[in-house]
């Protein structure tokens, strides 16, 4: 029986997504039955659809060659399409950024030192004139771009929380980049919630719940439930790095425990060692008491702490990620032993811990946020054909 909720509209919509993310996913040009197929709808509907796409020029058809009968056609997304630029403001020190096409190829990948001659704004011009260079040279059309920024975006008045970075202050980066580059998919993205996309993606199935878990030299949190965003009232939930710890009677924040820095801080107060976190993890590897001591101690403290969180908002997965992965799997397995007192309960609380699995999540979240307003503009600007 047809959900009451979803009208006429709502289901045209929802078939032509899934047909622009069958093509866009597909590694072979596909039919008209095979998209049938795939997405559980008529033969009917299918061309209906395609002949949308066809008439506004983002689907292509082509005939294959065939030893038997009439050549058969396919479709595929039209040539001119398509490349996406993901964007890394993240650093003090640097820009980066990688240009990906449709199959995920990167094309591009550059990192750009920040010069000291120049302002902060005479770098970011500098940066999209070898951004728009490096575009232009891959010969496709760039359907978007995606700015990942270490801190909380205000869309109201395109601005980033500038407690990390002070140059962000007063610096309109979305205007910025539409005006340059004559693009309107545009988007500014807190790097977190950006990793948390790209595990979440990897997941589940648009329904699910999840909340990411970051450390590295900060701490962050994002939580993303069936498919949307937890954003919070200020934008800042999620922030677990803030939340408030009391050690030795002194309080301090989470992040100043068990971040990267935090660490080495009281690996050198306990015996001295200066050390950078590679040496540390290879310390702990190797069973250095002195280490072994602070290390196992903050991952008792992230699994009390994720812990909390599995009760507090309940996911169906909790992503540890962060820099060095080999740290990030004792986090894990500290999390998943404490996580066994549940067992023992009532109340049922089925949560899984997991280490992050994309590889950069950073750039692979940046893309897929970009390609999901793409797709919306094609499903919501493609006129229906009478």
């Amino acid at each position: 029986m047809l959900n009451k909720n979803l009208t006429l509209q709502n289901v045209r919509e929802t078939n032509r997504r899934n047909i622009i993310r069958s093509l866009i996913s597909s590694d072979f040009n596909m039919r008209r039955d095979e998209l049938a197929s795939e997405n559980g709808i008529s033969i009917m509907t299918v061309k209906k659809i395609i002949a949308e796409f066809l008439a506004c020029g983002v689907v292509e058809e082509e005939e294959v060659s065939s030893s038997v009968g009439r050549r058969p056609k396919v479709l595929k997304i039209a040539e001119k399409y398509g490349v996406i630029a993901c964007v890394s403001l993240t650093s003090q020190e640097f820009f980066s950024y990688q240009i990906i096409d449709f199959s995920r190829n990167v094309l591009e990948k550059r990192q750009l030192v920040l010069q000291e001659q120049y302002s902060y704004r005479e770098n970011l011009r500098k940066m999209q004139e070898a951004l728009k260079e490096d575009l232009e040279k891959t010969g496709l059309l760039c359907i978007g771009i995606s700015l990942s920024v270490p801190s909380a975006y205000y869309e109201d008045v395109d601005l980033v929380n500038y407690d990390l970075i002070p140059e962000f202050k007063n610096l309109h980066l979305k205007s910025i980049f539409q005006q340059y580059f004559g693009l309107d998919n545009v988007s500014v993205v807190h790097d977190v919630f950006a990793m948390a996309q790209a595990e979440y993606d990897r997941l589940t199935e648009f329904n699910g719940s999840l909340f990411y878990f970051y450390i590295g030299y900060g701490v962050g949190g994002a939580c993303i439930n069936a498919g949307s965003w937890q954003n919070g009232h200020d934008l800042v939930a999620g922030e677990i790095g803030q939340v408030i710890l009391e050690e030795d009677g002194v309080e301090k924040t989470l992040e100043s425990v068990i971040s990267i820095p935090g660490i080495l801080s009281r690996i050198f107060e306990s015996c001295g060692k200066k050390m950078t976190f590679y040496e540390a993890v290879l310390c702990y590897k190797n069973g250095d008491a002195d280490v072994v001591k602070v290390i196992d101690n903050t991952a008792l403290q992230i699994a009390r702490m994720v812990y909390n969180i599995s009760w507090i908002i309940n996911p169906a997965h909790i992503v540890v990620g962060g820099i060095y992965k080999d740290f990030i799997k004792i986090i894990v397995d500290a999390c998943n032993r404490y996580n066994k007192r549940m067992n023992k309960l009532s109340i049922r609380n089925s949560v899984q811990v997991h280490c992050a699995a994309a590889e950069d999540g950073e750039m692979e979240g940046c893309y897929d946020i970009v390609m999901e307003q793409w797709i919306d503009w094609v499903i919501h600007s493609i006129p229906e054909l009478e």
